[in-house]
C-alpha cells in the first residue's frame, strides 16, 4: 500500500497493532490523530521537499538509491565543520561518491561521538564557526544540501531511535518528578532485575542494563552506555515524537535517515529484547509516516544481525528499504587473507542471505565508523581473523569480538588495500567507504587518548574515529607519485565506471562462482550481473588465474594487480571522452591470465 493512498483508518490499524492492550486506547488513539494531523499538513509526496537530481545511468523505473555509492564522514572529523565539508564537496565529486551519510550531527555532549543525542531538531553548533546565531546555522546547513544536491549528492543521517543523551530535555524533565510527563518516556524500575534476558553489549566496559539514578532514586534502562537511557516505545508519545523528528528533517531535504539501534526499541521481559515482533510494527509505521510526506525516503536499519534475521526489517517493503550486511564483511577479509572465493561465495548462498526484491538493498563495507566486528562469525574464523589482523593489543574491541583499526593498518601495503576496495565496488548493493580510507589513513592514537579522558571510557573504536589532516592529505595528493594520489585515483576510477554500469550494483540478480585454478584451488571469484556483466578476481598473491571469455565480452576495468600501475577502465572521472581501453582485449583470445590480485571487469 502505497503512502498516496493509505487512509486513515490504515494508518490507526499500524498503530492498533502496536498499542491495543498495551495502553488506554484513548491515549494512543489520541496520538495517532495527531501525527496523522501533522502528517497531513506536511504535504503530499515531492511536494514539500528539494528532490536531490542524482546523476545516474538507472533507469526510471528503478529506485533511486539502487546505484548509491556511500561515502560515511564525521562532520568534525573530516573537515572541521559543515562549511569544510562545503569545500571539500567537489573532492567528493570527483571520487563518485552520490551519497554522503553524515555519522551523528545532532546535539550532543559527544560521550559516544554524537549517538547521544540532546536535541533531535539542531545541528551540533560546534560544527559551525563560533559566533553564528541559530538562523545563520541554518542557512549553511541548508546550503550544504543544496550545493550537495547540485554535484548529484543526496544526504542521510544517522538517527538513534533506540535511546538519547542522558542531558537531553525530556529525561532531564524525566528526572524532577514522578508524575512529570517526561517521566514515562523512559524505562525505570526500583530495581536492577528487569529484563534479565537482554545481553550486555558493551561486554568488559559495562555489567548492567540498568543505573541507578539518586535525582529519581529508582534505576533506568540502557542497552548502551548509563549516560545514553533508552526510550519507552510503550509510551504512543515517544513514537510519535520520532515521527515529528523524521517530519522536520524530511522537510530540510535530508534523503535518509540511519535507524541507529532499530533491534532494540520494544522492550519485552522473557525474551532477549531483541527483533520483537512490536519493533518491525513500529518501523512499519515510521515507514509510513515518511512516506505520507515524501514517498522515496530511505530508512537504512542498523541491525548487526545475521542475515535471514535482518531481512525481516524490509518486512513486505513496507519497513526499511537497506540493511547492512554484516556478515560479508569478514568473510571478505577471510577471502583474502587465505587467498580463496569460498567464503564469500558461502555466505552470499540463499541458506546464508536470502534473495530479496529489487526494492531493497543491502549496505555492503569493509570497515564502519564502529569496531571491525567479528560477532557474525564462528569461533574458529573469528580466532584467525582476529589473529591475522589486530596487529597490536590496544586495537582489541570486547574480547576478542572486534578489531579497532583501519584499512591502512589492517593491510600490509596500498595494493592490498586497493584490491579490498575493488572487491568491494564489485560486489552487489550499496557500497559505504569510510572518510579518509580513499587517501590510506591510519589510526589516530592521539584523538583515541583525548576520548579517553574525556569519557572516562577506554574504547578502541575512537582509534578510527580522529580528524583528517588535509594540509598533509592536500600535499600528498599533489605529488601524483605517492601512495596516497594513487589509491584516490585509482579509487575514483572505479567508482566512476561502477556508476556508469548500475547492473553492477542490483543485490537481486547476482550470482557468485568459484574457479579453481590448475591446482583445484579456489583462487577465483566470478561475479555475474544483470545484462552478461561479469566480474573477475584473483584472489592469489603469487599464481595466476586462467579464465574463459565468450568473443561477445568486452573489458571495461582492469587492473593487473601491482602498485606500480593504474587500473585501466573505459570510463575517465577527469575526462569522460578519455577513458583508457583495458589491456588484453578477450575477443582475440578465449582464454586470458587473469595475474596475481588482479581484476576484470566485463560486459556484454
Amino acid at each position: 500500500m502505497g503512502a498516496e493512498n493509505i487512509s486513515f483508518t490504515d494508518y490507526e490499524t499500524m498503530w492498533r497493532n502496536v498499542y491495543e492492550g498495551v495502553v488506554p486506547d484513548g491515549r494512543w488513539k489520541q496520538e495517532c490523530r495527531e501525527t496523522w494531523e501533522l502528517l497531513q499538513a506536511s504535504g503530499a509526496p515531492g511536494r514539500v521537499v528539494r528532490k536531490t537530481d542524482q546523476a545516474s545511468s538507472l533507469p526510471a523505473t528503478h529506485p533511486w538509491y539502487e546505484d548509491l555509492v556511500v561515502y560515511a564522514l564525521y562532520a568534525q572529523h573530516f573537515n572541521e565543520n559543515i562549511s569544510g565539508i562545503i569545500s571539500r564537496l567537489d573532492y567528493l565529486a570527483e571520487l563518485g561518491v552520490n551519497c554522503l551519510w553524515l555519522l551523528p550531527v545532532l546535539s550532543s555532549p559527544m560521550k559516544d561521538e554524537g549517538f547521544d543525542i540532546s536535541d533531535y531538531r539542531s545541528i551540533r553548533k560546534n560544527l559551525f564557526q563560533e559566533g553564528l546565531d541559530e538562523l545563520k546555522r541554518r542557512e549553511i546547513f541548508d546550503e550544504f544540501i543544496r550545493k550537495a544536491a547540485e554535484r548529484g549528492i543526496a544526504i542521510i543521517f544517522d538517527v538513534a531511535v533506540n535511546h538519547v543523551s542522558s542531558q537531553h530535555d525530556w529525561f532531564q524533565n524525566a528526572l524532577k518528578a514522578e508524575d512529570n510527563p517526561y517521566r514515562d518516556y523512559f524505562i525505570w524500575s526500583e530495581d536492577n532485575r528487569g529484563y534479565s534476558q537482554a545481553r550486555i553489549i558493551f561486554k568488559g566496559m559495562l555489567d548492567s542494563n540498568w543505573t541507578y539514578s539518586p535525582a529519581a532514586d529508582k534505576y533506568y534502562f540502557h542497552r548502551f552506555y548509563p549516560h545514553q537511557p533508552d526510550l519507552n516505545y510503550r509510551n504512543p508519545r515517544v513514537l510519535s515524537e520520532i515521527i515529528r523528528v523524521f517530519s522536520y528533517w524530511i522537510q530540510r531535504g535530508i534523503r535518509g535517515f540511519r535507524l541507529d539501534a532499530a533491534p532494540y526499541l520494544w522492550k519485552e521481559e522473557g525474551t532477549n529484547c531483541e527483533n520483537l515482533g512490536k519493533t518491525h510494527d513500529i518501523i512499519k509505521i515510521l515507514r509510513k509516516s515518511v512516506e505520507l510526506i515524501q514517498e522515496d525516503v530511505l530508512l537504512l536499519a542498523e541491525a548487526c544481525q545475521p542475515p535471514r534475521e535482518v531481512v525481516s526489517y524490509f518486512g513486505d517493503n513496507d519497513e526499511c528499504q537497506a540493511a547492512y550486511h554484516f556478515p560479508l564483511m569478514p568473510r571478505m577479509y577471510r577471502s583474502i587473507l587465505q587467498e580463496s572465493a569460498e567464503p564469500i561465495v558461502d555466505v552470499m548462498k540463499p541458506g546464508v542471505t536470502p534473495a530479496i526484491s529489487r526494492e531493497n538493498q543491502w549496505f555492503t563495507f569493509l570497515r564502519l565508523h564502529d569496531e571491525l566486528t567479528l560477532e557474525m562469525v564462528s569461533p574458529e574464523e573469528r580466532e584467525f581473523l582476529h589473529g591475522k589482523l589486530c596487529k597490536r593489543p590496544e586495537w582489541d574491541f570486547r574480547n576478542g569480538e572486534g578489531i579497532s583499526a583501519r584499512l591502512a593498518e589492517l593491510f600490509d601495503t596500498p595494493r592490498e588495500v586497493l584490491f579490498a576496495h575493488l572487491l568491494l565496488l564489485g560486489m552487489s548493493g550499496n557500497p559505504v567507504i569510510y572518510y579518509g580510507d580513499e587517501v590510506l589513513e591510519g589510526n589516530n592514537v592521539e584523538f583515541a587518548r583525548y576520548q579517553q579522558e574525556h569519557t572516562g571510557f577506554v574504547d578502541s573504536r575512537n582509534l578510527v574515529r580522529g580528524p583528517l589532516n588535509w594540509n598533509r592529505i592536500d600535499g600528498r595528493l599533489a605529488d601524483g607519485s605517492s601512495d596516497e594520489a594513487w589509491h584516490y585515483r585509482n579509487m575514483a576510477a572505479a567508482i566512476h565506471c561502477r556508476l556508469s554500469h548500475p547492473q553492477i550494483s542490483n543485490a537481486a540478480g547476482e550470482e557468485r562462482e568459484v574457479i579453481n585454478d590448475s591446482r583445484g584451488s579456489a583462487i577465483g571469484l566470478k561475479l555475474i550481473k544483470e545484462d552478461g556483466f561479469e566480474l573477475y578476481y584473483n584472489l592469489s598473491q603469487s599464481r595466476e588465474l586462467s579464465i574463459e571469455l565468450p568473443a561477445s565480452h568486452r573489458p571495461i576495468l582492469s587492473w593487473s594487480g601491482l602498485r606500480e600501475n593504474d587500473l585501466e577502465s573505459e570510463v575517465n572521472p577527469h575526462d569522460p571522452e578519455a577513458g583508457t581501453v583495458p589491456s588484453g582485449d578477450p575477443k582475440e583470445a578465449s582464454r586470458i591470465q587473469l595475474p596475481p590480485r588482479g581484476v576484470l571487469w566485463v560486459s556484454v
